[in-house]
């Protein structure tokens, strides 16, 4: 599958000459796998054929279609390989800094269509570049308006991105991913909302600024069995050991793990939170929620069997 091929088209859903075209086949030849249904379809209000790209994704790589990202030439590095994971970082700010729209999408959105994995993308390349804007604007380098619309950027990308990911069933657990009240952070939950996808979780985004209250509540209507709580900002103590404490009596109840972590949570803070029994993972990195998540999404699996 050539880079960028998976773009950033607005919908999800592509007709079998896309297909052909993206797996470098025949249309006939993708016709022939989903009448066999080795590839799974859905039908238009006309009755055209179409094909889900997460769908399309996870056939190529169950299919060998699919060359493995570090393996696979991207406009992100050159010779044939995924640059370091610093130079596509300063990449990115760059793009972010001219506030292209255009490039920062295809930069997310090719790391997907590559099969690249989404922590390795959000640890060691896009927070490094909104850290860099981030010192930029404390030292008066960059104006409001300019950060608000890069993350703007950010989070159109990430919204696009999840159609990357194979698609979960309806039967599949849900996690809360959110932001508690106070908390005007937005990117760090839609980047754990694309982590827990990928482990096959069905992700509720809340966004930021959720009162724990309205968490829990929507962890009961839901039935959710993951809460992911992201701290970016920790202008009020009280006000976040109230939203912890409210998280906690909930997840002590059993029927949710609570998992926490984000740039605000100092030391000393993720010192008193490992201390609360009913907080599961406190993290620092989307990389320990993915290995969170995963392991618990086994543990799970092998109790229903």
């Amino acid at each position: 599958m050539p880079p960028g091929a998976l773009d950033s088209a607005p919908t999800s859903l592509i007709t079998p000459r896309q297909a052909a075209v993206l797996l470098g086949v025949s249309e006939s030849t993708v016709r022939r796998w989903c009448d066999s249904h080795q590839l799974a379809t859905a039908r238009t209000t006309g009755r055209h054929r179409r094909i889900h790209r997460g769908d399309l994704l996870a056939f190529a790589r169950a299919q060998g279609l699919w060359r493995a990202a570090e393996e696979a030439p991207s406009a992100s590095g050159r010779g044939g390989r995924l640059a370091p994971t610093a130079a596509l970082a300063e990449r990115l700010h760059a793009a972010l800094l001219a506030l292209d729209r255009d490039g920062v999408s295809t930069f997310v959105h090719e790391w997907f269509s590559l099969g690249g994995e989404p922590e390795v993308l959000f640890d060691g390349v896009l927070a490094p570049a909104m850290r860099a804007l981030g010192a930029q604007w404390e030292e008066g380098g960059l104006a409001i308006f300019q950060e608000h619309r890069a993350t703007q950027l950010v989070l159109a990308a990430l919204g696009l991105a999840h159609a990357f990911l194979p698609p979960v069933p309806g039967s599949a657990p849900i996690a809360i991913c959110a932001a508690l009240a106070g908390d005007p952070y937005a990117i760090a939950p839609q980047m754990a909302a694309l982590v827990v996808q990928a482990e096959g979780y069905r992700p509720l985004l809340l966004g930021p600024d959720t009162p724990a209250e309205e968490v829990v509540r929507a962890a009961r209507a839901t039935r959710a069995s993951l809460l992911v709580i992201s701290i970016g900002a920790a202008n009020d103590p009280e006000q976040l050991a109230a939203g912890l404490t409210c998280l906690t009596d909930f997840a002590a109840e059993g029927h949710a793990a609570l998992a926490i972590g984000g740039r605000a949570l100092g030391a000393s803070a993720a010192a008193a939170a490992r201390g609360r029994a009913r907080i599961n993972l406190v993290g620092e990195t989307m990389g320990d929620l993915r290995r969170f998540a995963r392991a618990r999404a086994g543990s799970t699996a092998e109790r229903d069997t």
